[in-house]
Parts: C-alpha cells; sequence; structure tokens
C-alpha cells in the first residue's frame, strides 16, 4: 500500500471522526497529523509546519484585535450610537445592526463580532424592556457570518482555501476577491432579515418567553477609557487601510495591529491569550496539516481517479461546480462549514487539475456555500452562541430554510461570473 492510500485512510478516518463527534475535531485533527507522520505519508516538518502558517497567524491576530475592541468598551459606545440612529423602533435597530455586524465582522472574527453585539444589546433591552432580543440575535449571528465570508479574513474557511490554493498552484485569492459575492449575498441577508424575516420571526416565536442571557459589557469607563477607545479606534482604522493597501503581508499586517494593542495598552498580554480561540485555532492548523500530507502523497489525485471511475470522465466545469456547492452547503448545515470545506475541496481541486479546469470559482464558491448554511445550529459557533436567547432547533430551520436557498442560488449565479471557468 502506498503512501497516497494510506494517507487516504487516515483522512476517513479523520472525516469519521469530525462527524461523529467522538472527540472534538480539533483534537481529532491533530491526531490525523500523528498519524501521517508516524504512517509516513509525510515529513513532521509538512505536517506540523501548518500550525506557524501565515494563515494561523493572521486568525489569531484578528482574535486578538476582536477582543481588545471588546474590552476598552467600543462595543457600548458603538451600542448608544446604533440605537440613537434607530429612533427606538426595533425593526430600525435590526437593519443598522445587521448592515454593522456585516461589515465588522468582514475585518474581525465573526465570534468576536457577535460577542460586541450581544454586549450591545444587553445595554439596550436594560433600557428598552419591552424589546424581544429574539427579534435581533439570531439575524445579527447570521450577519456576523456571511458579513466573515465577504474578505479573505473574515472567517476561518477562507484561511484554509487560501492555504490549499497556494499549495496547488502557487497564487491564492487577494484580501478583497470575496467582497465581489460576498456583498451581494449580504444584501440577500439584509433584505430577507429586514422584509420576510421579521414578521416571521415573531410569528414562530412571539408565543414563548425567552431566556434572558447572562451576558454583561466588560469596557472601560470614564476618562481613561475613552481615552482607550480612541487609541483602539485608530489601531483598527490603521489595520483596516493597510489591509486595503498591503504593503506587507497580511499576516504582519494583523500581527503589528495586535501587538500595537498590548503595547498602547488596549488589552493586556494575559487577556490576549485569553481571547485567542484555541480550539478554533488549532482545528484550523490540524485540518491543513492533514490535507498537506494528503497532498503531497498524492492522495488527492488518487481519490480524483476514484471518482472519475464514478461519475466518468465526460462532464461540463458548470456540472462538477454546481454539485459541488449544493453539497458543500447541504454537509454544512449539520458539520461546520470549516469541516464540509475540508471534505469538498481538496477532492475538487484535484478533478480540477486532472480537467484542466481553473481552480479558482470552485475554491470560490465551496468556501462561500461553507458560510452560508444557516438553516441549524450545528453549522458555525456564532448560531450554536445565541441559542441562549431561547431559540428552538426547529426555529433555526423555519426562519433559515428560505433565505438559505436565496443564498445559495445567489453564489451559484454570480461566482462564475466575476471568476469564469476559463
Amino acid at each position: 500500500m502506498g503512501a497516497a492510500e494510506r494517507g487516504l485512510i487516515i483522512f476517513a478516518i479523520c472525516i469519521f471522526l469530525f462527524l461523529t463527534e467522538w472527540i472534538p475535531m480539533a483534537t481529532a485533527a491533530i491526531l490525523g497529523c500523528i498519524w501521517m507522520v508516524l504512517f509516513q505519508v509525510a515529513e513532521f516538518s509538512e505536517v506540523f509546519g501548518q500550525f506557524s502558517s501565515s494563515s494561523v497567524i493572521l486568525v489569531v491576530s484578528m482574535m486578538i484585535l476582536g477582543d481588545a475592541m471588546f474590552r476598552t468598551g467600543v462595543a457600548g459606545k458603538v451600542g448608544a450610537v446604533i440605537f440613537r440612529f434607530s429612533g427606538g423602533s426595533e425593526r430600525r435597530l435590526l437593519l443598522l445592526s445587521v448592515c454593522l455586524a456585516a461589515v465588522v465582522s468582514a475585518f474581525l472574527s465573526n465570534v468576536a463580532t457577535l460577542a460586541m453585539f450581544m454586549a450591545v444589546f444587553g445595554n439596550i433591552q436594560r433600557e428598552n424592556e419591552r424589546m424581544d432580543l429574539r427579534n435581533l440575535m439570531l439575524p445579527v449571528s447570521m450577519a456576523c457570518v456571511v458579513g466573515g465570508a465577504a474578505t479573505l479574513v473574515g472567517s476561518a474557511p477562507q484561511m484554509t482555501a487560501q492555504n490549499l490554493l497556494l499549495e496547488a498552484t502557487g497564487r491564492g485569492f487577494r484580501f478583497f476577491d470575496f467582497s465581489f459575492v460576498g456583498i451581494a449575498l449580504v444584501l440577500v441577508l439584509v433584505v430577507y432579515v429586514t422584509g420576510v424575516g421579521y414578521p416571521l420571526g415573531k410569528k414562530i416565536w412571539g408565543g414563548s418567553e425567552a431566556p434572558e442571557p447572562a451576558w454583561e459589557t466588560k469596557g472601560a469607563e470614564g476618562p481613561a477609557g475613552c481615552g482607550r477607545q480612541i487609541v483602539m479606534l485608530a489601531i483598527f482604522g490603521a489595520v483596516v487601510i493597510l489591509f486595503l493597501w498591503e504593503p506587507v503581508p497580511l499576516p504582519i499586517i494583523g500581527a503589528g495591529g495586535a501587538v500595537c494593542c498590548i503595547l498602547f495598552r488596549c488589552t493586556t498580554q494575559k487577556e490576549a491569550i485569553e481571547a485567542v480561540g484555541w480550539s478554533s485555532v488549532l482545528k484550523l492548523a490540524g485540518c491543513l496539516g492533514l490535507m498537506q500530507a494528503v497532498r503531497l502523497s498524492g492522495g488527492g489525485q488518487q481519490l480524483a481517479e476514484w471518482i472519475f471511475a464514478l461519475i466518468g470522465d465526460e462532464f461540463s466545469p458548470w456540472f462538477l461546480f454546481v454539485c459541488a456547492v449544493v453539497l458543500t452547503q447541504l454537509l454544512s448545515e449539520f458539520l461546520t462549514n470549516g469541516t464540509a470545506l475540508v471534505i469538498v475541496l481538496p477532492v475538487v481541486l484535484s478533478i480540477c487539475e486532472a480537467k484542466g479546469f481553473g481552480p479558482y470559482p470552485f475554491a470560490m464558491g465551496i468556501t462561500l456555500a461553507s458560510s452560508i448554511a444557516l438553516c441549524t445550529p450545528l453549522s458555525n459557533t456564532p448560531l450554536t452562541m445565541v441559542g441562549v436567547y431561547g431559540y428552538r432547533f426547529r426555529d433555526y430551520v423555519r426562519y433559515s430554510l428560505g433565505l438559505d436557498i436565496l443564498l445559495g442560488i445567489t453564489n451559484i449565479l454570480l461566482v462564475p461570473v466575476f471568476f469564469p471557468f476559463e
């Protein structure tokens, strides 16, 4: 048995562990990396070198930056501004919040963005007891997920896809490549949740009483706190500008912003370490290590040959694209979006290489599809987090099914426009 076959067997076992969740996904991914080395599928440096990859450094940096914004009390200021502009209207507040959440999550971790909004809305609700946060939090969590798909650093799936593309072709996506389709997806979301979703949501959960989650704002107060908030906004603004300009690699910009947060006392080193979602980081690094081992061993090519035997050699790029996107979105409803991406994208990239198809539209469509599955709380962390507001499993399905279909159609139609198959 060759290294390719051994790598695929280990990869299949890891996917089984991801699906069953007998052990945490991060643990399963690292265990798979260990097996890849022990069974001589790939060298230690090739597999575990992904733990210091540019994708991992960038994700960690953005987690620290987002947490610093939360700790400095910027969240409270944002809440006051949002409520002032809403004029006291819950529906108008929903519109403003969804738009702002989508924009912020495009540059910061979607979990950190949602955490800020949970604190913001907690403050607003204390002043307006008649407000039902269930009308706000599920749509905002969705905006964090979809908005996070609009830039390269918005969420982890883009980082995974970026690393796979760099390894396979030597060229990855640029920072705003995801924005062409991502902005359209955000607009579809905004129209749905403020138009159809708002009355639909009140009908779905209007008759039940929601528990009040314990979530307090931790931001600083007083003159010193205001000074820290100004500094934090300046750091964030500088990072965004440098992302646009890109004079140095993105991980250097992100790490520089995170270090500045510590140097200018917007957070401490201890708080920065605590801010990092190490489980998500290890999951990302472990999955990257698995993919590296499968690729270097020739496992992807071997798997592509097996798939050719099943579907035949004659199919159009459109056929492969639609099948891959639909499959990814369906898998992402019940798995995490990163897991679905890891299952589908490497196989499709191998097929593209064998058939001579350009890999970029496929990588783009699959990555976006993994981030627009919103029908269950299993698909991503933000939807799981807002479960504390009293949503039932079937509430997610009834509220989001129509939106999922619209987002999927938008993804399939627009990606080939901006990234042609040729």
